[in-house]
């Protein structure tokens, strides 16, 4: 993620230099394993770069929904929403992060008001995850 000009300066140089090296290889024997492995591997983190000074310059421009913002406030509800269609209860939760089911009850009182965002990210991709298992069992 490119948060400043300064860093999107940066990202374009290394851009250039990606491209620069893919090229190269590109006019090399494609058929060498190795190479084209390098090759696919350049061109993939060329892609993430485009689009990372893509997104950047949109939203320099002013090109963002600020209304996204507004979600982060119903953040612990939709967790505790989320945990509930994913059929987890809360020690299952508390067990798939690494935590206590205590924690988690308190994390659910107070609506995720003292988790970290680290801690957020962990339970929402536990939660994701029991989502999906939970889904592909009822077909």
């Amino acid at each position: 993620m490119i948060k400043n000009d300064q860093q999107l300066a940066v990202t374009s140089a290394q851009m250039d230099k990606l491209k620069s090296a893919l090229a190269m290889l590109q006019t090399k024997d494609s058929s060498d394993p190795t190479t084209m492995l390098r090759i696919a591997s350049l061109h993939a983190d060329v892609t993430k770069l485009e689009s990372q000074i893509e997104k950047y310059k949109q939203v320099a421009r002013g090109n963002f929904d600020i209304q996204q913002i507004s979600y982060v406030e119903n953040v612990g509800e939709e967790l505790i929403y989320a945990r509930i269609a994913s059929g987890l209860t809360q020690e299952e939760l508390a067990r798939k992060v690494g935590a206590k089911a205590q924690q988690i009850q308190r994390y659910e009182r107070g609506h995720y008001l003292t988790a970290s965002l680290k801690t957020l990210s962990k339970i929402s991709l536990a939660i994701r995850r029991s989502y999906d298992e939970h889904r592909l069992h009822a077909l």
